[in-house]
């Protein structure tokens, strides 16, 4: 009896070692299909983007090749946010790697609005760039903008509103419909306690109608 008892836990020692390594290798399958596979595509694509036209190019040019090198909208909206998510010693090129982010329509707006929650002030202010030419034709884009309008920063407001104003207008010039969320950021941000954010937020009455103040 005693010599069965003493045999069991080396039976069954065996089976939870190998099903800790099987959990182990599912784990690592996940994290390189995750985070290293997604990570070493953004660095590859902006790299060849980057290299092909100088260490900064203009941000604008030629970003639909990053896009479909990562595999479409969706895709390089995903593995870019993942990207942005990493310290700067492993995204080396976090700098510029966003920039794609404004062609991916609606797939690009959620790691946007957390650059807008969470970044420093340039990120912030890079982020409203990027969100402005999404909100043209995508409302989840406004609405990512309109949670800003309580920024610390003066300067975030400030643009915030230029940003605002600038889709409003484009919008109206589109024809298509302003959300309202729009509408009442710029009305609010008409009171703002700083006088350039209260002066950018001047594009409502513009909208409007009205006439400026003289």
């Amino acid at each position: 009896m005693s010599e069965f008892a003493s045999a069991q836990p080396r039976t069954w020692r065996p089976i939870a070692l190998w099903s800790a390594s099987i959990l182990l290798a599912i784990g690592l399958a996940w994290f390189v299909g995750a985070v290293v596979v997604p990570v070493w595509q953004v660095e590859r694509a902006m790299a060849k983007y980057m290299g092909g036209y100088g260490h900064y190019p203009e941000p604008n040019y030629n970003l639909s090749s990053v896009i479909e090198d990562l595999g479409g909208e969706p895709a390089a909206a995903r593995k870019i946010s993942v990207y942005m998510t990493l310290p700067d010693c492993v995204a080396r090129r976090k700098v510029m790697a966003f920039y794609p982010l404004k062609l991916c329509g609606a797939a690009g707006v959620p790691p946007l609005r957390a650059l807008l929650e969470k970044g420093d002030d340039v990120r912030r202010l890079q982020a409203i760039g990027e969100l402005q030419y999404i909100a043209f034709t995508e409302d989840s884009a406004v609405s990512a903008l309109t949670s800003a309008a309580r920024d610390r920063s003066d300067l975030v407001r400030c643009e915030l509103a230029k940003a605002l104003g600038f889709v409003a207008c484009e919008r109206m010039r589109a024809g298509r419909p302003l959300p309202k969320d729009l509408m009442v950021t710029l009305t609010s941000m008409l009171a703002d306690p700083d006088r350039e954010v209260r002066a950018a937020a001047e594009a409502l009455k513009m909208i409007r109608g009205e006439e400026p103040p003289k």
